[in-house]
């Protein structure tokens, strides 16, 4: 059954690259996020992690096999400089990715990264939240001083609205996305996951969903052959899978419809439906027009 549904999904990234014209040759590949490319040479594998897709475990797991094989560090794809090994490796292993809903995967990073009350939430509040209170509330007019575990700064408290209204408001404008992200981490927490994995470029043989999980990720190690060696350990429900109708019943309308076209290729290209998502979040309550 996982490779017929293998195949089914590959099929609809098939399908979309063409219906999003977005080209399948390497030759227009761009380089900007080969460093989620996990390499493990001995059983040339490309795993590409993808943040808010259990990605802490599944570089941790890579990492145990490397120190199987009494190896030091992750490797990643950057780490070959010349781009001919990089393409030698593309077109060589096999490669593999899990991705998420989207709207799901942004809710858990608004969890994890501004709902914390902690030295997190402080840098990510310092990362976007100087913007969004300047550009959403009234009475900011200047950066907050750098936040650090110590700080006795109140919290911004950046609601999931206010973030949703920050992303969507610069979908055409990554550079001012990327500039504040850079003062502290990347934005690829909340990037699409199309433009991280790059599926068009990047021929995948095998894309599992975060939300089978725990039968999907023993078949992939399985597929990789390497399910003798490292085994995924238990899984731990998402508070973002529970949370998702209660806390998107409050965001407008409007803005999920923003967060789609931000979001459109993921659609697009792993098979989520985005009108299931909000059928699902609609149909649960009246939506809040705060």
């Amino acid at each position: 059954m996982m490779k017929i549904e293998q195949q089914r999904r590959l099929q609809i990234v098939e399908k979309g690259c063409e219906k999003l014209t977005i080209p399948r040759s390497l030759a227009n590949f761009s380089d900007q996020y080969l460093s989620h490319l996990i390499v493990e040479s001995r059983y040339k594998i490309l795993f590409n992690y993808i943040p808010k897709v259990s990605c802490t475990m599944w570089k941790e797991l890579f990492d145990q096999l490397h120190r199987t094989h009494l190896t030091f560090n992750i490797r990643f794809l950057t780490d070959l400089i010349k781009p001919e090994s990089r393409r030698f490796q593309l077109e060589t292993c096999r490669k593999a990715v899990f991705v998420r809903e989207p709207l799901t995967r942004l809710l858990s990073m608004y969890f994890s990264k501004f709902c914390n009350y902690g030295e997190v939430q402080r840098l990510w509040e310092y990362k976007y939240g100087w913007l969004i209170v300047q550009n959403y509330r009234e009475g900011y007019h200047s950066p907050p001083e750098i936040p650090n575990k110590d700080s006795q700064q109140p919290f911004m408290n950046i609601t999931f609205s206010e973030f949703i209204r920050f992303i969507t408001d610069n979908i055409n404008k990554e550079d001012i996305l990327r500039e504040s992200g850079s003062r502290v981490g990347g934005t690829d927490h909340f990037l699409p996951q199309s433009t991280i994995a790059s599926p068009c470029a990047i021929h995948y043989d095998f894309i599992g969903h975060f939300e089978n999980l725990s039968t999907e990720a023993p078949y992939m190690l399985n597929f990789l052959g390497v399910d003798h060696i490292v085994q995924y350990p238990g899984i731990t429900a998402s508070e973002a899978e529970k949370k998702l109708v209660d806390e998107y019943k409050k965001v407008p309308l409007e803005l999920l419809y923003k967060l789609e076209q931000y979001y459109h290729a993921d659609y697009e290209l792993f098979g989520y439906s985005f009108n299931d998502t909000l059928k699902r979040i609609i149909t649960s309550g009246n939506n809040d027009d705060n």
